[in-house]
């Protein structure tokens, strides 16, 4: 076994299909709307997560925005 199959770098490895579709992900041309729809997909789901987790009385209002909201701001 060598160093580059332990690292995942050998030829078509997991890490390198990941950044090959986070590259072709991130440089492909979109329309305008496009991150406007994936922010509010984001928050979406952030919004489901936090009603699975507790009901709205719990107090943790904010838990799962903070990784949203972040998550909108790189993509």
């Amino acid at each position: 076994m060598s160093i580059e199959s332990v690292s995942g770098r050998e030829k078509g490895g997991t890490i390198e299909r990941i950044e090959r579709f986070l590259s072709a992900f991130l440089l492909k041309k979109r329309s305008v709307r496009f991150p406007y729809i994936l922010s509010l997909t984001v928050v979406a789901v952030a919004f489901a997560l936090r009603l699975l987790i507790a009901p709205v009385t719990a107090g943790l209002q904010y838990i799962t925005f903070f990784p949203a909201v972040a998550l909108s701001a790189i993509l």
